[in-house]
């Protein structure tokens, strides 16, 4: 049978306390008595306290046990834990963006404990999405600031600034080109691959090669196979490309550890390129192999699908370019 204790101050006002209705008894030497009736509108479903209205008594109850030890400090009583993976496992999207906003409810509820599920084949790098996301969230938290700025680890299949040179400056750079090695870059009207003889727009990697004359090396012709199918990949993705370079998928992939002190050795096709087609190819290899420099043709400058207009329907013909996915010729542009 309880005491029947005076009802007692709790020394500073707590609106929520006051409006579920809790009274204390006692408080004193690292204890303390609260009582609680519960309201007709504190009930869940099966008419039983609510688990929010027991955990805020339980909270209330630690906290004025401690406050009579240390008054004058304020404390925190329970350590919550939250569990992702009823959301991260059971919903057939990419987990990312899901573990995102739920480490960020996290962090704005100081949630220190998190139990992570890595099961399903789509949440196979959830453990690294959570480290990534703890270390943003945190950051955003603690500068009062919205999660933007705290780097890209977060954004695996989207960039924020996809596409760092417009066509008409990669055409500038295009006129000044003097050499046949081709370069390939990525724009909003398409994937650009231009040499001193050529520039070539289209959206489809493999239209591009009836005109780039690599039939003879095939060293050269795997090497821009790979890059141009990686351009493709980046501007349906609107992802950045740099040629020569992986993409980067955040926290979706490993990275590979690279010393930025040193020079960065060359590629596994850039080498083969050279030991098959170079200086150092066997002689026969090297008489049967065609000399990207002879016979080129008069520099020009064109627009347009990497091949005929049948194999790329998305490109631009010369005179025009794909804005939005709609074709604008030259003279409709303002």
């Amino acid at each position: 049978m309880l005491q029947d204790l005076p009802s007692l101050s709790f020394g500073v006002e707590i609106p929520f306390v006051t409006h579920l209705g809790f009274t204390l008894h006692r408080m004193e030497g690292g204890e303390s008595e609260l009582r609680y009736e519960a309201a007709p509108e504190h009930l869940n479903s099966f008419a039983v306290t609510h688990g929010g209205a027991t955990m805020a008594l339980l909270d209330v109850t630690l906290a004025t046990a401690a406050r009579s030890v240390t008054p004058d400090f304020g404390v925190v009583t329970i350590e919550m834990m939250m569990g992702t993976g009823n959301l991260t496992e059971l919903t057939e999207a990419d987990s990312l963006g899901v573990t995102a906003l739920l480490v960020g409810m996290c962090s704005e509820l100081a949630i220190r404990n998190v139990l992570i599920v890595q099961v399903s084949n789509h949440t196979r790098r959830t453990v690294e999405e959570h480290d990534a996301a703890r270390r943003v969230m945190y950051a955003a938290r603690e500068d009062a600031a919205l999660p933007k700025g705290y780097g890209r680890e977060l954004l695996a299949l989207h960039d924020k600034r996809p596409y760092v040179q417009t066509p008409e400056e990669i055409a500038a750079l295009a006129a000044e080109v003097r050499d046949p090695n081709y370069r390939i870059a990525v724009a909003e009207d398409g994937i650009h691959v231009y040499n001193r003889d050529r520039h070539t727009t289209g959206t489809d990697a493999m239209a591009f090669f009836p005109d780039l004359s690599v039939e003879s090396d095939g060293a050269h012709a795997f090497y821009l196979g790979g890059e141009l199918t990686k351009a493709e990949t980046a501007f349906r993705l609107g992802k950045r490309y740099v040629q020569d370079e992986p993409l980067d998928w955040g926290c979706a992939a490993d990275r590979t550890q690279e010393d930025t002190t040193a020079f960065k050795a060359a590629g596994p096709t850039r080498s083969a390129h050279t030991k098959h087609s170079g200086p150092e190819a066997p002689a026969a290899e090297r008489a049967t192999r065609t000399d990207p420099e002879r016979d080129a043709d008069p520099p020009r400058t064109e627009t347009g699908s990497g091949s005929a207009a049948g194999h790329d329907p998305l490109s631009a013909p010369k005179g025009g370019r794909i804005v939005c996915g709609r074709l604008v010729p030259d003279g409709d542009r303002t």
